[in-house]
């Protein structure tokens, strides 16, 4: 398998965990997978982003929620 469907599988992955939190109202768990998924070097997407400022919202965390436009860059 080359590394960029590796790295797409991943994301795959992540985006997959981060919608289950969230659907949990489990922020702090979609929090803690972003942030593995930046050390890992997997790119975030749209749907990164909406699942995690879901978790957020759903976890009434409404002022990090819209805190997430503005996290670092991925290096």
């Amino acid at each position: 398998m080359c590394p960029a469907a590796r790295r797409g599988g991943r994301q795959v992955t992540f985006n997959s965990v981060l919608i289950a939190h969230a659907m949990r109202r489990r922020w702090r768990d979609a929090l803690t997978a972003f942030e593995e998924m930046q050390r890992m070097h997997v790119r975030p997407d749209v749907l990164t982003y909406n699942a995690l400022i879901t978790a957020l919202a759903n976890g009434r965390e409404y002022d990090r929620a819209l805190q997430v436009g503005f996290l670092p860059p991925l290096l």
